[in-house]
């Protein structure tokens, strides 16, 4: 797969709009926003828990140590940017101070406590190189020998994780990346689809790569269920009754239920 065919995936996915981020770097460091759009931007909002904001912390580090094109995935916007004159700097200075890599992140309390903000900063005529690296970094890593199942799951996971990261369409990235090709990857591999039990913001900095792999385990036990409850069904299938029925009963706990897990690959090939 390369970035065509990830633009006619998401072409499936949603109404194609050839919008997208123009972000100029000028060579004194410093960007002009020309042609932006809100849908370039987006956050991972205010968390309750301590232990999910401690995640969200160990998440966006590794993803600040992911490279793609020699590019970090994710920086953190300069910190005393937040601040107000004359504490703080001015928005000419941040600027000039931006990070080399593909996003950057900041606090933004008028979203609420401990919200960051995602801002790309590759521009429209960079996005298709950035997203081919993207691609080429998992496939390559398929060829990779000796790997286990989990390995496996770990690696689609942050795949999946860079690309939604990334943002690289106005709409429907959500559809095109954790509902289309996270699946379309899975079933390439030999699992079974998910039905996710998260949202989009787990796979763009809430979730760890470990995490995600559980939500994936979790996604697989509530798929392989539904699909087993519509073959006992008698008379015309309703998988939409079914699944709603289903999910209510789901404790989406895949790993006291190894049998799910382990047989995703055979129940899914043996409908």
């Amino acid at each position: 797969m390369d970035y065509e065919r990830y633009t006619f995936l998401h072409q499936l996915a949603t109404e194609y709009q050839p919008d997208q981020l123009e972000v100029i770097r000028q060579p004194n460091g410093l960007v002009e926003e020309g042609n932006t759009r809100n849908y370039t931007f987006h956050a991972l909002l205010t968390l309750t828990s301590r232990e999910a904001r401690l995640e969200r912390l160990v998440a966006l580090k590794e993803m600040s140590g992911e490279r793609y094109n020699n590019l970090p995935l994710f920086q953190y916007w300069p910190t005393d940017v937040e601040q107000s004159p004359p504490q703080g700097i001015t928005l000419e200075r941040a600027k000039a101070a931006l990070p080399e890599a593909i996003s950057i992140g900041h606090r933004y309390e008028p979203y609420g406590p401990n919200c960051i903000v995602i801002s790309p900063l590759y521009s429209k005529k960079e996005s298709p190189k950035l997203v081919n690296a993207i691609l080429k970094s998992y496939y390559m890593g398929r060829e990779v020998p000796d790997q286990t199942p989990f390995d496996r799951l770990r690696e689609i996971a942050r795949h999946i994780r860079a690309v939604h990261t990334m943002h690289p369409k106005r709409d429907g990235n959500g559809r095109t990346n954790l509902k289309g090709l996270l699946n379309m990857w899975l079933e390439e591999e030999g699992f079974s689809p998910i039905i996710s039990p998260v949202k989009p913001a787990a796979f763009r900095g809430d979730r760890t790569l470990n995490g995600l792999v559980e939500d994936i385990l979790t996604g697989m036990h509530d798929f392989i269920k539904v699909v087993d409850t519509c073959k006992r069904e008698v008379g015309e299938p309703n998988p939409q009754a079914t699944f709603q029925g289903t999910m209510g009963e789901s404790s989406h706990q895949p790993e006291q239920e190894d049998p799910y897990v382990a047989n995703a690959m055979w129940a899914f090939r043996n409908p």
